[in-house]
């Protein structure tokens, strides 16, 4: 086993392109690689802003971020997710984009 297949880093970050919209959740489990990054696992759809990401222990993860209805600064959120989650969620995208 090679030292950096137990090394990925998560990213979050509005998914569209042009808005704060979409709080999406990226992995990129080749770090060495800045190609290698994910399609987004989306844990808000609509106003997303700032967001901000910590570990809280045994591969869970805390995501305060701004959201809203209308605008993304209408309230602050926190999700909770582990890494599988995300894992699991991103594998099913990529199944989806071969079909």
């Amino acid at each position: 086993m090679s030292q950096n297949q137990n090394k990925w880093l998560l990213f979050t970050h509005p998914s569209d392109k042009s808005e704060r919209l979409d709080l999406g959740v990226y992995v990129n489990k080749s770090p060495q690689d800045p190609s290698a990054w994910s399609a987004p696992w989306s844990i808000n759809c609509g106003p997303s802003g700032y967001s901000d990401l910590a570990y809280i222990d045994e591969s869970w993860f805390a995501c305060l971020m701004e959201w809203g209805e209308d605008n993304y600064t209408e309230q602050i959120a926190i999700e909770i997710f582990s890494y599988n989650e995300v894992n699991q969620a991103i594998e099913g995208l990529n199944k989806l984009a071969v079909v």
